[in-house]
């Protein structure tokens, strides 16, 4: 998990790129590109209502389990 504070508040996206039908790429003002984030994951981070409440529903919808279904 990323510790935030860690993080140089200078350092920003630039870019994306789609990786296959799962996730995304980004390219940052660091200039490094590592990593794919899944559409899954990003919605489970996602701190906006509606994944919340998409989240919740499907808590609900799946008796507990919060088994979430990825974005994208």
């Amino acid at each position: 998990t990323l510790d935030p504070d860690t993080v140089p508040r200078e350092v920003k996206a630039l870019d994306q790129m789609a990786v296959g039908k799962y996730g995304v790429q980004f390219l940052w003002s660091d200039a490094h590109y590592t990593g794919i984030y899944t559409y899954k994951v990003l919605r489970a981070a996602c701190p906006c209502i509606i994944c919340g409440e998409a989240r919740a529903s499907a808590k609900n919808s799946n008796g507990g389990s919060g088994s979430e279904s990825g974005g994208g």
